[in-house]
């Protein structure tokens, strides 16, 4: 009987290690988990640093033409079109891609731009504010780590950033327009609340036809 609470007691201080050591090494992986966070943040390097909701005009090109747009009364404009009606939140999203840009990796030791494709660069864009233009710079693709060489009109600097700063100015004005579903959607939402009302308004008179 002493021999079996002896080993009940040490099972019991033997889980109870386990439990503390368990705690230890969760404690211990998520504190790694925030320094290496941390020290990831800590090695970008900032590119761009606009606020979005400064930026009255920007552009950027397309298919060997200058897409340029400004912003009247809270609302985004095609320069060239006005009439035109434009996603406003896809427009935000072009904004938001470019104006506060981080890179992972910054060269300042290079000898000619040509060696990153930013002598003739695949696309230039622009975000205007009332304190002037930020103008950056769109390279070659280093394909190893799947992002593109970058450069300001604000440093001598070349960085290396995320493939979007690319790939979300792969679009045209079609592609920037409201479209007929948008604007389908946005507004069928409503008559179906109001059918489902006249439905429920209907059910009603009929519940009480029959209690009469």
């Amino acid at each position: 009987m002493k021999k079996q609470k002896k080993q009940l007691i040490a099972l019991c201080i033997l889980l109870l290690i386990c439990i503390v050591a368990w705690v230890g090494l969760t404690k211990w992986n998520k504190s790694q988990e925030q320094k290496k966070q941390e020290e990831e943040e800590a090695s970008k390097v900032t590119v761009t640093d606009v606020n979005t909701e400064d930026v009255n005009a920007f552009s950027y090109q397309y298919n060997n033409e200058t897409l340029s747009f400004v912003k009247e009364d809270d609302t985004w404009y095609y320069e060239a079109d006005k009439s035109i009606s434009l996603d406003q939140d896809t427009m935000e999203t072009l904004i938001a891609t470019t104006a506060q840009l981080t890179a992972e990796q910054e060269i300042k030791d290079y000898e000619d731009l040509s060696e990153y494709g930013l002598e003739t660069p695949s696309n230039t864009i622009t975000l205007t504010t009332g304190d002037g233009t930020t103008t950056l710079l769109i390279g070659n693709k280093n394909d190893m780590l799947s992002q593109y060489y970058v450069k300001t009109n604000q440093s001598d600097s070349i960085y290396l950033a995320g493939s979007a700063v690319y790939t979300t100015y792969q679009k045209g004005i079609a592609d920037l327009t409201v479209t007929e579903s948008t604007e389908k959607s946005a507004t069928e939402q409503p008559e179906e609340t109001e059918e489902a009302d006249t439905l429920q308004d209907g059910d009603t008179e009929s519940t009480t036809e029959i209690a009469e």
